[in-house]
């Protein structure tokens, strides 16, 4: 019943990322279990804030981002692409509300 639980509360979650689109709102950390099957949290100091943030860590020489990068890597053993299938992050959204944004802005006076 536990691992029901946690599967649906994963979903949601993964489900809230996706359709967040303004890249500075908070994105939700994903829960999963460790090797004894206990579920676990990330840590928040190594968590991107927000989708901004966490493209950041993608591309970056920044020291912290790297490491923070390297921690999720090795909290839900895996890929930087995998990472954004994980948390349903939807980078077209971001791409599209920077977009909008920029335009609003050419067009204000």
């Amino acid at each position: 019943f536990k691992e029901i639980k946690i599967e649906l509360l994963r979903i949601f979650t993964r489900f809230q990322n996706y359709i967040v689109k303004n890249p500075a709102i908070k994105i939700t950390l994903i829960i999963t279990y460790d090797s004894f099957k206990e579920i676990i949290s990330p840590n928040l100091k190594m968590f991107p804030r927000n989708a901004k943030e966490f493209y950041i860590i993608r591309d970056t020489s920044n020291e912290r981002y790297i490491k923070m990068l390297n921690y999720l890597i090795g909290f839900y053993d895996l890929t930087v692409e995998m990472l954004e299938n994980i948390l349903s992050l939807n980078e077209e959204n971001f791409i599209r509300f920077k977009e909008r944004a920029a335009a609003l802005a050419r067009r204000s006076p």
